[in-house]
C-alpha cells in the first residue's frame, strides 16, 4: 500500500525506487519480487532517459539525407542524358524518381510515428496509462 501511495502522489520513479528499497521482505518470494521491481524501475528510468536524450533528434542524419538526394539526382540525370529522348523514357524515369522520393519520405515518416503525414494514434497508449493509474 505504501508503494502504491508513493507512486500515485509523486508520479516519480525516484520516490517509488526509494519506497521499494525501504520495504522489508519477510520471505524469499517477497525478496525476489522486490528485486524484480527494482530492476523494472531501473530499466524504465534508463528508457526514459534515452527517450529524453533523443527528443527532437532524427534517426537519419542530415548529411545522409543530402547524400541520398544527390545520389538519386546524379543517377536519374545520367539515365536521362544517356537514353534516347522519347515519351516512354521520360514516363519511366518519372515513375522511378517518384518511387525513390516516396521511399525517402516513408523513411522520414517512420522516424516520427506520432507526427507527420502517417500517424499512429496515441489513444491506446493514453488508455493503457489511465488503466495503470487506476491499478496503482
Amino acid at each position: 500500500m505504501e508503494v502504491a501511495k508513493a507512486a500515485k502522489e509523486s508520479g516519480g520513479f525516484e520516490e517509488l525506487n526509494q519506497e521499494l528499497q525501504r520495504l522489508s521482505a519477510r520471505n524469499e518470494e517477497q525478496r525476489r519480487l522486490q528485486l524484480r521491481s527494482l530492476e523494472i524501475i531501473g530499466e524504465i528510468s534508463e528508457t526514459r532517459l534515452l527517450i529524453m536524450e533523443h527528443v527532437g533528434q532524427s534517426s537519419f542524419p542530415m548529411p545522409l539525407l543530402v547524400l541520398l538526394v544527390c545520389w538519386f539526382t546524379i543517377i536519374f540525370l545520367s539515365f536521362g542524358l544517356l537514353s534516347s529522348p522519347n515519351t516512354t523514357v521520360f514516363v519511366v524515369l518519372f515513375i522511378c524518381a517518384l518511387s525513390a522520393a516516396s521511399a525517402l519520405l516513408l523513411l522520414l515518416e517512420l522516424d516520427q510515428p506520432f507526427g507527420g503525414l502517417i500517424r499512429i494514434s496515441s489513444a491506446p497508449l493514453k488508455d493503457a496509462l489511465a488503466h495503470l493509474g487506476q491499478q496503482i
